[in-house]
């Protein structure tokens, strides 16, 4: 249950971290639903070593280490993706993922990395982009 997971998330990070919220500013479900889960213009939070401080957070809701990205799922990414990429002005080459801030991780997991890592996200990124301008 893809909502269940959202509102548990948001409780542990409440009372568990002391966050005002949910770390990410977005989630995807497996069925490429997107919630918006924190206000864009505030930092999200992280275990890890790096200030997010300027970085969009996006949780793919799924163990990618082992489990292979729905189609729904990546499709839902690179549309929202895109849609970021635009409104913000960020060039697709400057996509990156939590693994690419930190080595103390292995988020978003090999299955999804592979796509940044063969550059597959950054082309599907710039045919969005492409046709967007037709």
């Amino acid at each position: 249950d893809s909502l269940k997971h959202v509102n548990n998330l948001q409780s542990w990070s409440r009372s568990e971290k002391q966050w005002i919220d949910i770390p990410y500013h977005f989630m995807i479900d497996p069925s490429g639903t997107i919630y918006e889960t924190r206000p864009v213009n505030i930092p999200g939070d992280t275990n890890t070593e790096y200030d997010p401080t300027s970085h969009l957070l996006i949780e793919l809701m799924g163990n990618f280490e082992t489990q292979i990205l729905p189609n729904k799922q990546l499709d839902s990414l690179v549309v929202l993706l895109s849609f970021l990429a635009q409104r913000f002005e960020i060039n697709s080459a400057d996509v990156k993922t939590h693994r690419d801030y930190s080595k103390q991780t292995v988020c978003p997991g090999r299955n999804v990395y592979k796509l940044f890592e063969n550059g597959t996200m950054q082309v599907r990124l710039d045919n969005m982009k492409a046709q967007s301008r037709l």
